[in-house]
């Protein structure tokens, strides 16, 4: 009887706990890859960059546990509903095969769509609509590694002191790890071969050989000293940098996502808005939005290997409305490959709140890069593209050129009929 009675009890808490929550964001990196960049030691390594079965299997498990965290005793549903579900990913074939590998876990076979009783597609998988731009026009999630402003900012941490000690005193180790690999980078490229080198490290497949003299400790040093640079060059605690990197995602989450579905919620409670929203993009990418959003990697020693995760759940306030929600942080930065992650909650340095961090507060601190978004003013004043005018002047100016293009063809071309009948009519008098 207590036995039972105990178990009502944390089932009720659980519900409750629950209740509460309104919206789950997840921004997650790809999973184990093959290296992006060439290493001249072996010809036999794919250079390509693509997911390998460990990294689909990593997320696919991962999703499996996110579904029990998520899709039990909450207002997301367990199965996928249009509108209630946001799924979007970085133009390349690693950021889309690693959702694609999540949400086969998230929403495994058997919850698919069904017809006449009967599933529509095999084993009832789950299709799944994956929004995605081209390259060129993704600020949204690769805002630290496209935005001229984020670039120059990474590129200058090159010449400061912290960059400097560290470089001297790894010197010897980063020059030891080039000579084996066969190439000797510069600036920013040293983060791409470190990558390379790290990716075929963690591999740990007889397909992607270590060079020959590498040794279990080098390679160890090699993937602190890639995990180290990384957290050194991208200068998260730079409002400005902050601002370029991982401004266009924080309007995105709370201004964009949260103002709709607040605005929805309070005409209607049971209003059709997603509830569930998940972005699939690389460590640059979600090392600068993590550390933007106020975690600090360095203090706490950490760094987002594959498949990692960062979680913004927000909750209604402690008397349940809708007027301020509380914004909740989590992260697993080395997730294990049998998914059985553990999400870590942390606190902005820039919250008030020792527990949660309210909208109001987060809105305010982003303020500025809205404002510029909705001015149509982020790619110049923060991304730092001068030659990108606003769409709607662009729109316009091609308009303008195109009706000045087709009149002088018109006009030319009742020049060239008045020419031929000219011609023709001296060529009549001629002949008569």
């Amino acid at each position: 009887m207590i036995i039972a009675l105990r178990y009502f009890l944390l089932f009720l808490c659980a519900k409750f706990a629950s209740a509460d929550l309104l919206s789950v964001h997840v921004i997650t990196r790809h999973g184990d890859k093959n290296p992006a960049y060439e290493l001249p030691y072996s010809d036999k390594i794919p250079y390509n960059g693509e997911l390998l079965r460990t990294g689909k299997q990593r997320l696919a498990n991962i999703g499996e546990t996110m579904r029990k965290l998520y899709l039990n005793n909450t207002p997301i549903p367990d199965h996928f509903e249009d509108g209630k579900f946001y799924f979007r990913s970085t133009p390349y074939s690693r950021t889309k095969e690693s959702l694609l590998s999540y949400t086969y876990g998230f929403f495994p076979p058997g919850t698919g769509p069904k017809l006449n009783e009967k599933f529509v597609f095999p084993e009832g998988i789950q299709p799944i609509p994956i929004h995605s731009v081209d390259e060129n026009s993704e600020t949204l999630l690769l805002g630290c590694s496209f935005c001229p402003n984020s670039l120059k900012a990474a590129v200058d941490q090159f010449s400061t002191p912290e960059f400097k000690t560290f470089w001297n005193n790894n010197k010897d180790t980063f020059n030891e790890i080039f000579d084996l690999v066969g190439v000797h980078p510069e600036g920013l490229h040293i983060l791409d071969i470190m990558d390379s080198v790290k990716s075929v490290i963690l591999s740990q497949d007889p397909k992607y050989p270590l060079p020959e003299k590498m040794t279990d400790e080098l390679a160890n040093k090699a993937k602190s000293l890639s995990n180290q640079l990384m957290k050194i060059v991208l200068p998260t605690w730079d409002k400005e940098y902050c601002k370029a990197a991982s401004g266009k995602i924080a309007n995105e989450i709370f201004f964009t996502n949260m103002n709709s579905d607040i605005y929805s919620l309070n005409k209607d409670k049971n209003a059709i808005v997603p509830r569930y929203r998940h972005y699939s993009c690389h460590d640059l990418s979600l090392l600068a939005i993590s550390g933007c959003f106020g975690l600090d990697m360095k203090e706490n020693d950490i760094f987002p290997e594959y498949a990692s995760l960062l979680v913004v759940e927000a909750h209604t306030d402690n008397e349940h409305n809708l007027s301020n929600p509380q914004i909740v942080f989590k992260y697993e930065f080395n997730p294990p490959l049998d998914g059985a992650i553990k999400l870590t909650e942390f606190v902005p340095s820039f919250c008030d709140s020792k527990k949660k961090c309210d909208l109001q507060t987060l809105q305010s601190y982003w303020k500025d890069v809205s404002n510029a978004i909705k001015s149509n003013d982020w790619d110049t004043s923060i991304c730092g593209f001068q030659t990108r005018p606003p769409p709607s002047k662009s729109n316009s100016s091609y308009l303008i050129v195109g009706f000045i293009v087709l009149a002088v063809s018109f006009v030319l071309c009742l020049v060239a009929i008045a020419l031929v009948m000219i011609r023709r009519y001296k060529h009549s008098k001629r002949c008569c």
